[in-house]
């Protein structure tokens, strides 16, 4: 079946919205993240189908494929807000400093926000290329991924983080 929100939902106080794979989700509405609450997404989708997403407090998940084609994905305060990326982006423009590395894959896209690997245990495959033309960091733990060559473009500098 489909889900397509045309109002206003809530979610808060740590609780979770899942929209599961083979939903056919459409966000026509609002959806309000706050207190914790947290907005998995394991459906196949487009970026229009996210519609508004007013994150005060929430986290969004990306757990399955978000056709990012030709389209410009906000994260951050500018954005959805915090967005933990355990699927993939495909294609398209990544702006913002929300992005979280969750062992997900980013494939043809565009990076102009902040690439911020520095949380322990952040995860990146990069597939397609990627174009990183914001600012970026690595830290403990982080494993950066690449299938086949990429360019870091333009000039941009992978740092090791130091061993303790």
């Amino acid at each position: 079946g489909n889900f397509v929100n045309q109002g206003h939902i809530s979610v808060g106080n740590g609780d979770n919205l899942n929209v599961l794979a083979a939903t056919g989700f459409s966000n026509q509405g609002t959806i309000t993240l706050s207190g914790g609450g947290a907005l998995h997404l394991h459906d196949n989708l487009a970026t229009a189908d996210l519609g508004i997403i007013a994150n005060s407090g929430g986290t969004v998940f990306l757990d399955g494929t978000l056709n990012n084609t030709g389209a410009t994905l906000a994260t951050g305060s500018a954005g959805i807000g915090t967005t933990v990326l355990t699927g993939t982006v495909a294609g398209g423009t990544v702006t913002g400093a929300g992005l979280v590395f969750g062992g997900g894959t980013l494939s043809g896209v565009d990076v102009q926000g902040t690439l911020d690997l520095s949380a322990s245990g952040s995860r990146l495959h990069v597939t397609n290329g990627i174009t990183l033309s914001g600012t970026g960091g690595v830290g403990p733990a982080t494993v950066l991924q690449w299938r086949r060559s990429h360019r870091l473009s333009p000039r941009r500098t992978i740092r090791p983080w130091p061993t303790r």
